[in-house]
């Protein structure tokens, strides 16, 4: 029992880890062997602890600004491509020990190995990007196990399945949402 709860651990993390770092670069390369310089990649903490990673780097129209962040998604509208969210924290056991316990909640009580923090609803309307990249989880009947899987802007909002998808890592890029990657929740 203790090597399965071992095994949802380390199987939780590492689609975290997948959605939130992505598993590739996403733009085309340049026609050029010339690689741009990386962009400063900085961490900033709200009042409310809660941390975002931003990132500046020069496009074509001056300064792009990413930022990514754990959402819930409260509400999906296909006909202006957008999402209303709530930012909220998500703290795994082992490693948010610290705020864990400032909520109250001991980190090796958690019944899966985490715990979602929301303690204040802020919604707030995101457009989609031209283009954006989905990824969820689902069921692979083939090894009997959680996967992960690309879908496409049509079926994010209106399969069926999608309304029961609503933790997501959201990517925004100058205000827009590029990226969303389910965060899988036992």
């Amino acid at each position: 029992m203790i090597c399965l709860k071992k095994t949802r651990v380390v199987l939780i993390l590492l689609v975290a880890a997948l959605a939130l770092y992505g598993c590739g670069d996403k733009k085309k390369p340049l026609e050029q062997d010339v690689q741009p310089e990386k962009p400063q990649v900085t961490t900033q903490e709200n009042e409310d602890g809660e941390k975002s990673l931003y990132t500046e780097g020069e496009n074509s129209s001056g300064t792009e600004k990413e930022e990514k962040f754990f959402a819930i998604i409260e509400d999906r509208d296909k006909d202006k491509r957008s999402i209303t969210v709530d930012k909220a924290q998500i703290l795994f056991g082992g490693q948010d020990d610290d705020k864990i316990r400032e909520l109250g909640e001991e980190p090796d009580e958690l019944p899966n190995g985490y715990l979602i923090a929301n303690e204040e609803k802020r919604n707030v309307t995101l457009p989609f990007a031209e283009h954006v990249n989905i990824g969820i989880t689902y069921f692979n009947e083939e090894s009997s196990q959680m996967d992960f899987k690309t879908i496409d802007e049509e079926a994010f909002f209106t399969e069926e399945e999608m309304k029961w998808k609503e933790y997501f890592y959201v990517t925004l890029e100058n205000g827009y949402v590029t990226d969303l990657h389910e965060q899988y929740i036992p």
